[in-house]
């Protein structure tokens, strides 16, 4: 990669020159539509990262993403769609095996899934009891086949708040255990 500061940056969609304003980097042709904001996901992007993105329309993985309503964080690539929208692709190879069929797990937005999709419909969702699990939760529940005790947790039957760790079984199914040990 070429070092490149905003005043050399060239417009991938047109040619033209990029110029930086307040929101991030515009192409000077007032013909073309393209920019780079300087903020996505409130993730600020470095210049080298803007740089990466306009010259080879993919950039390395980026960590710090957040997820849209919370404060938890992602990692991920950016890249320049064929309609030139700078879309995100998360990095989904995790060297996790399927608890069904021992292939590998793809991460994907809401979860984990088995890669062999043709053969093993295994899902692992990330919300569970009305909560959505953080990565660290997600990735010991695959690795050790127990969470912590997590709070916060909502019965579907009564509505009620409850705590409880979450076991896999070897079939990969989910089930709740209390606190004294109880499962559901």
């Amino acid at each position: 990669m070429q070092n490149t500061t905003p005043k050399e940056s060239v417009c991938p969609k047109c040619g033209a020159k990029m110029k930086d304003f307040n929101l991030g980097r515009k192409c000077v042709d007032t013909r073309c539509t393209f920019w780079v904001p300087r903020e996505i996901r409130q993730k600020v992007l470095s210049e080298e990262i803007i740089a990466e993105l306009l010259e080879q329309r993919e950039t390395r993985v980026v960590h710090g993403f957040h997820k849209r309503g919370n404060a938890q964080t992602f990692s991920a690539r950016l890249y320049l769609s064929d309609a030139w929208k700078i879309k995100l692709r998360l990095e989904n190879k995790t060297g996790l095996p399927c608890p069904a069929c021992g292939r590998e797990l793809l991460r994907f937005a809401r979860g984990y899934r088995c890669m062999d999709e043709g053969n093993c419909a295994y899902v692992l969702w990330d919300r569970f009891g009305g909560k959505e699990l953080t990565d660290e939760q997600m990735i010991r529940l695959l690795t050790l086949k127990t969470t912590e005790i997590i709070h916060g947790f909502t019965s579907r039957k009564n509505g009620k708040r409850y705590s409880a760790r979450i076991v896999m079984q070897d079939s990969g199914r989910l089930k709740v255990e209390f606190e004294d040990g109880k499962k559901v």
